[in-house]
């Protein structure tokens, strides 16, 4: 296995999401996909929802592999034993997670919240597994407003806001700051 440094993940206290108010909930959310992007403990990639099957190569824009080395990172996780694994526990075991918008905000709600299982997820994390379990904090419509923001797939929807962040890491962080700047909503 290729040396790769492994960026130290900021530490989260374990919450109740059912005790907390929806805008305190999201904005904590919002820090801590911030803090996590900030410490390299997540990448922003494109396809990605918050994959706990993480493949970086040389042909990545990551920086946390060191230069000339070609060979893959992967954490391989066993589907069938880790099922009943929290994801929390298993997000933690990696090293670095790729992820679009939602699976920023998924990957830190997970950790933050802890109450779902890897076998609840499933392999790849699907789309609809991440929306499910974001929509106790974000209607469907915000969390498509979103993915458009960072993937610009309704150009017309996102203002400028594409093209004021072009590169994917600033574009990520700037959603972030968003929500935690207008207490938990993301507002173009």
């Amino acid at each position: 296995m290729t040396d790769v440094y492994a960026p130290k993940k900021p530490k989260v206290q374990h919450k109740d999401l059912k005790a907390m108010k929806r805008e305190e909930a999201r904005v904590l959310v919002a820090k801590d996909a911030l803090a996590l992007l900030e410490s390299n403990a997540m990448i922003p990639s494109h396809g990605y929802l918050g994959t706990l099957n993480v493949s970086l190569d040389e042909t990545s824009s990551i920086k946390n592999i060191k230069r000339g080395e070609s060979e893959a990172m992967e954490e391989d996780i066993d589907w069938g034993k880790d099922s009943m694994r929290q994801a929390r526990e298993v997000v933690e075991d990696l090293p670095v997670c790729a992820v679009c918008a939602l699976g920023a905000l998924f990957i830190a709600a997970v950790r933050r919240f802890n109450n779902i299982t890897v076998g609840e997820i499933g392999e790849g994390a699907h789309y609809r597994i991440i929306l499910v379990y974001l929509s106790d904090l974000w209607t469907p419509m915000e969390l498509v407003q979103i993915e458009d923001a960072y993937e610009n797939t309704r150009p017309a929807n996102n203002g400028d806001f594409y093209n004021k962040h072009p590169r994917d890491i600033d574009r990520l962080k700037a959603i972030m700051k968003n929500i935690i700047k207008n207490n938990g909503t993301f507002t173009i």
